[in-house]
């Protein structure tokens, strides 16, 4: 009996803490316009893998597949319980579940938040030609949907205008 009220405690002191079993089974971190779409939506297809619930506050999204969870302070700090709400639940063992998040590749913060709270997953890293990337970046952000920041701009234009902006940024 003892026992029972040991493992509800620690079910719950777990739970109140953010401290959690729960670990996504694979990550898909690179590069902007790099294909973490494409082998997110690819690998979704396959019926043992699930993929993330529909976010609420994202209602036009068929399904999100960036949560920015270890890379945004702000998100971070809600806790793995947190986290743990936008997956689905697994029904068993041979199902797998994880979520692309490119810019887990280039923030500093990332590598270590992952290895601590979840050391088992595994890491699908996909780079792409950074020229080719470049310019799949540059037609990227002068398509309508995005505000005007490249438009107008020549590809040779647009690449000294980034450098000042990186340039502000490291400053």
């Amino acid at each position: 009996m003892y026992y029972l009220y040991f493992f509800v405690l620690l079910f719950l002191t777990n739970n109140l803490f953010g401290i959690s079993d729960f670990a996504p089974d694979f990550l898909i971190i690179g590069v902007t316009k790099c294909g973490t779409t494409s082998l997110y939506d690819y690998l979704v297809q396959h019926p043992k893998i699930l993929s993330l619930k529909k976010d609420k506050r994202k209602p036009c999204l068929v399904f999100q597949k960036e949560l920015h969870f270890f890379s945004n302070d702000y998100e971070f700090k809600k806790g793995m319980s947190y986290y743990k709400s936008f997956f689905p639940i697994k029904m068993d063992k041979s199902e797998f579940i994880g979520e692309a998040t490119p810019f887990y590749f280039q923030n500093e913060k990332c590598a270590g938040r992952v290895a601590k709270l979840c050391p088992k997953t595994k890491l699908i890293l996909i780079l792409h030609n950074p020229v080719k990337r470049a310019v799949s970046h540059y037609y990227f952000f002068n398509s309508p949907k995005f505000p005007k920041r490249w438009q107008g701009l020549s590809f040779e234009e647009a690449i000294d205008k980034s450098r000042s902006w990186k340039n502000e940024l490291i400053d």
